[in-house]
């Protein structure tokens, strides 16, 4: 009797290893999906009103649910279930990109990258959403569509915010927006200037000082690097930002040949770029008076 209850109870156990074995995997599946869908809805919920202190968070979230949930080749599921996920999944990334649309009132997309970039840079100089929206009246300013009168003094008011400004103007240096023909002489440029290239010029003179067109080619910053390189030194005070600049700069020169570098011209421009360098490390230079500080000068 007590082998056939054993034999029984054998036969039981087996039937459920079986059973558990197809069962399983699927029970596991509708947990992990059920866990997806709750992940993508709290999060959605979350991130749908994007405060200052969580704004890079979000954009780093942003990178995170575009690569969510995305199974495994033979992973046991529906094609009904995989296109149900794939929608909320599309729903959560595009309440994120809403949401930080509506806080900087930029469009990166989905291009989370972007966003932390252009987030990292604006946390970086402590600038509130109203601020940004100032600045970005002042550059619109600077459009031909204003007068003369109120581009130049656009232009002025965004060199006298200094590094404030740096955000917003980093942030339309792709701006083709025409702007007046006056602009002309302080944009490295034979057509009409545009908006993007007169803040690119406000920044690099801002940082760089103004050079003599002859020396072009050892200038540290360009279209290419600008952001780059002023978000890798955004903590640094403006004078310190110049400071770095214009050591980088000779350094630049004097990795040139040394036949280069002992030409009569190169010896010049070396002592050009020193001269700069020891007046920004006077004790109490001012970079906040224009007027007394030829960097500023346009």
């Amino acid at each position: 009797m007590w082998r056939r209850i054993l034999i029984v109870v054998l036969i039981l156990v087996g039937v459920a290893l079986v059973w558990g074995m197809f069962s399983l995997p699927d029970y596991m599946t509708g947990v992990h999906q059920r866990s997806v869908t709750q992940s993508l809805s709290d999060w959605k919920v979350e991130y749908s009103k994007i405060e200052s202190h969580d704004a890079v968070r979000a954009a780093e979230m942003l990178e995170y649910v575009k690569g969510y949930y995305v199974p495994a080749e033979g992973y046991r599921s529906t094609p009904e279930i995989e296109a149900a996920l794939e929608s909320q999944r599309q729903d959560t990334i595009d309440a994120f990109v809403a949401a930080l649309r509506e806080y900087t009132n930029k469009d990166f997309g989905e291009d989370s990258e972007a966003w932390l970039a252009n987030l990292r840079t604006s946390d970086s100089f402590d600038l509130s959403r109203e601020e940004m929206n100032e600045f970005s009246k002042l550059v619109d300013a600077l459009s031909e569509e204003h007068s003369i009168e109120k581009a130049l003094a656009a232009r002025s008011e965004l060199v006298s915010a200094s590094k404030q400004a740096f955000p917003v103007l980093l942030n339309r240096l792709n701006d083709q927006t025409y702007t007046h023909i006056e602009f002309l002489g302080s944009v490295s440029t034979t057509d009409l200037p545009s908006i993007g290239q007169v803040c690119f010029e406000i920044l690099r003179i801002q940082i760089e000082g103004r050079w003599l067109k002859g020396m072009i080619q050892f200038h540290i910053l360009d279209q290419s690097n600008i952001t780059q390189w002023v978000n890798n030194h955004s903590l640094k005070s403006l004078t310190e930002m110049r400071q770095i600049a214009l050591t980088q700069a000779i350094q630049k020169v004097e990795s040139q040949p040394e036949d280069e570098i002992e030409s009569k011209y190169a010896k010049e421009f070396l002592r050009f770029l020193r001269d700069k360098k020891s007046y920004i490390e006077k004790p109490g230079y001012d970079f906040g008076k224009p007027e007394e500080d030829p960097f500023d000068e346009f």
